[in-house]
């Protein structure tokens, strides 16, 4: 998915990992307004494009270049 748009994520922005949970679960707390985007878009620099790169904005934000993954699990 990198370089299509940035991936908008459930996770809380923090400044590290230090705490985050270890289970593949989002990082809810404390609850904040800022959300992880991850991966860069079609409108960054190739320096940028990469799945571990991430960013903070706004959760109520919107862009053309923003955008989220529908996932389920399986069986």
């Amino acid at each position: 998915m990198s370089g299509e748009v940035w991936e908008w994520t459930a996770d809380g922005y923090h400044t590290s990992y230090d705490g985050a949970p270890d289970d593949g679960s989002a990082w809810e707390n404390p609850a904040g307004t800022t959300r992880v985007n991850r991966g860069g878009s079609w409108d960054f620099d190739e320096w940028v494009v990469h799945a571990y790169d991430r960013n903070q904005t706004g959760a109520g934000a919107h862009s053309d270049d923003l955008g989220f993954r529908p996932a389920r699990s399986l069986r």
